[in-house]
C-alpha cells in the first residue's frame, strides 16, 4: 500500500464497515466524503499528469466538508432548527475521526514564530507569505482564521 493512499484506504475500509454494521449516519457522511474525493481527482487529472491525492490533499478536503458543517449548524441554530443543527453536528463529528489531532496553542505559536523566523516579514505587507509558511504546518491542524489573527498581532507588534 502506496503511503500517499492511506487516509483514502482507511476512509473506503471505513465506509465499507459501516455498511455491514448499517451506521447509516457513518456511510451517508463517508460517501459523500469519498465523492468530495474524487472529485478533486477528477478535477485534478485535468491540470497534471498525476491524479493522485496526499493524505494532506484528503485532510484539506475534509478540512472543507467540517467547515461547511459548521457554517450550516450556525445557520440551522439562527433559524431555530436545531434538529437540522445536530445532524450538522454529528456528521461533522464523523468526518473529525479523519483529521489529524489539533494543534495546541503552544504549538501554534512555536510554528508562527519559526515561520516569521523564515520569512523576515520587512512589513505588516508580508503577511501573506508568513501564513503561507505557517499553514504548510498547520493545515488540518489548525484554524486558520485563528492563525491569521495571531499573526497579525506578531507582526503588527514588529512594525508599530
Amino acid at each position: 500500500m502506496e503511503a500517499s493512499q492511506s487516509l483514502e484506504n482507511k476512509i473506503r475500509a471505513e465506509l465499507t464497515a459501516a455498511m455491514k454494521n448499517k451506521n447509516a449516519l457513518t456511510v451517508s457522511v463517508l460517501r459523500m466524503l469519498t465523492a468530495s474525493i474524487h472529485a478533486r481527482r477528477i478535477e485534478k487529472r485535468g491540470s497534471s499528469l498525476s491524479s493522485d491525492l496526499s493524505d494532506n490533499e484528503i485532510i484539506e478536503i475534509t478540512g472543507k466538508e467540517i467547515k461547511k458543517r459548521k457554517e450550516s449548524s450556525k445557520m440551522f441554530i439562527q433559524g431555530n432548527r436545531h434538529d437540522l443543527a445536530e445532524k450538522e453536528d454529528a456528521e461533522r463529528a464523523v468526518l473529525e475521526l479523519y483529521m489529524p489531532p489539533r494543534a495546541t496553542t503552544g504549538e501554534i505559536d512555536e510554528i508562527i514564530s519559526r515561520a516569521i523566523a523564515s520569512v523576515h516579514p520587512s512589513s505588516a505587507k508580508d503577511f501573506g507569505k508568513v501564513i503561507g509558511e505557517a499553514m504548510k504546518e498547520l493545515s488540518g491542524k489548525a484554524d486558520a482564521g485563528e492563525v491569521g489573527s495571531k499573526i497579525k498581532e506578531k507582526i503588527s507588534s514588529m512594525f508599530v
